[in-house]
């Protein structure tokens, strides 16, 4: 399985596309691959494969969040050689969506060239949205970027200052503060921007656009770093009505996250809950799920590690840090392990959620659980 996985952004797009045209070639009559230009030299494509009076959709996409994009091609790439056989493209149409933040996946980031995450900028209503983040400006000594050298002996410093925020704010105010996203500081990390993002509005509105052709849309957005190591999840979405035990008995899949149901806080500008509001409002049957696959763990050292190294990569991005390389790699560890275990583990767990996903969407009595 490891055949899968690309080294650089260049690579990935290039297979990518090779393999979607060569394997839907013989499956629909009709293959639709737009490209969307982020910088001089990213790009994202949008490839929709379909045949006229389908009214299912199935869209799997990859690199919301850029460097998880080589994990999330590495999925797409397995579905379309292992799974899309089992697909009934007579009655299911196919959309893939490669590297959305393709310049986040080609420089090794999450954010943008802007510094902007992508899943906190879906917003409907700028001026009505709760943009604020109080737990984040009350750590922001911590969490905005300042001078650093990357050297493993800072570990001690951001401990204690980590201790502190934890014991002034307590730990769940703390952790909502690190990853609720936040609009105050642009130099800061899960930064939302200031407006929406003209180049992944662009992608949204295309989106849109191709689901009203469509009665029923089931889509999997493909991450990384959230989760127990090599696990693979499927995280709800917080606007889906379902409770996690029935998603476990439809998909006979055990590992299902409902962040309602752990009374999580609501992120501003997810697009999975943006997509639920959209549909519901143009009453067309939609269930989303993002694909989740754990990396350093859900337990204290391993969150300290992913913040440590996520402060440090915003920190080099903004120009104030030093050794690289090391920052590069702890980064690079969080979202793209290079462990070949995990690599084929992870896919593993992606075809059991592949197999039972074409399963449901094959069955047109299964439908109405969408809407």
């Amino acid at each position: 399985m490891l055949q899968y996985f690309s080294g650089t952004f260049e690579c990935a797009r290039s297979r990518f596309i090779e393999d979607a045209h060569y394997f839907l070639k013989s499956s629909y009559p009709e293959i639709d691959h737009s490209i969307f230009r982020q910088t001089a030299d990213t790009q994202s494509d949008l490839i929709h494969a379909k045949r006229e009076g389908n009214q299912t959709l199935l869209v799997l996409s990859s690199g919301l969040h850029g460097i998880e994009g080589y994990t999330g091609s590495a999925m797409q790439l397995r579905f379309l050689e292992y799974h899309l056989s089992h697909l009934d493209t007579g009655t299911v149409d196919l959309l893939l969506l490669h590297g959305i933040n393709a310049y986040g996946m080609k420089h090794h980031r999450k954010e943008s060239d802007k510094n902007i995450n992508f899943n906190r900028n879906a917003i409907e209503d700028w001026t009505d949205a709760d943009l604020s983040n109080p737990e984040f400006k009350k750590s922001s000594d911590l969490f905005v970027p300042r001078s650093v050298t990357g050297s493993k002996l800072e570990y001690f410093p951001f401990l204690f200052k980590t201790i502190k925020h934890l014991v002034q704010l307590g730990p769940k105010r703390f952790m909502k503060g690190a990853t609720l996203g936040q609009f105050e500081f642009p130099a800061g990390f899960y930064y939302g921007g200031p407006a929406p993002d003209p180049y992944f509005h662009q992608i949204l509105t295309q989106l849109t656009n191709r689901f009203s052709a469509y009665t029923h849309i089931l889509f999997l957005d493909c991450h990384t770093g959230f989760g127990h190591q090599a696990e693979v999840q499927l995280v709800m979405s917080s606007e889906d009505p379902m409770h996690s035990k029935d998603v476990k008995k439809i998909f006979h899949y055990p590992i299902v996250e409902n962040p309602r149901e752990q009374q999580f806080y609501k992120i501003e500008g997810e697009w999975l809950n943006w997509m639920y509001r959209y549909t519901k409002q143009q009453n067309l049957g939609f269930m989303g799920f993002t694909v989740e696959c754990g990396t350093v763990g859900k337990g204290p050292i391993g969150l300290l590690r992913s913040l440590k190294a996520t402060i440090d990569e915003s920190r080099l991005f903004a120009g104030r840090a030093e050794c690289a390389p090391a920052i590069r790699k702890r980064f690079d560890e969080l979202y793209i392990p290079s462990s070949k275990q995990w690599r084929k583990q992870v896919l593993k767990g992606a075809d059991l959620i592949f197999e039972q996903m074409v399963q449901f969407i094959n069955d047109p009595s299964n439908h109405t659980l969408m809407k």
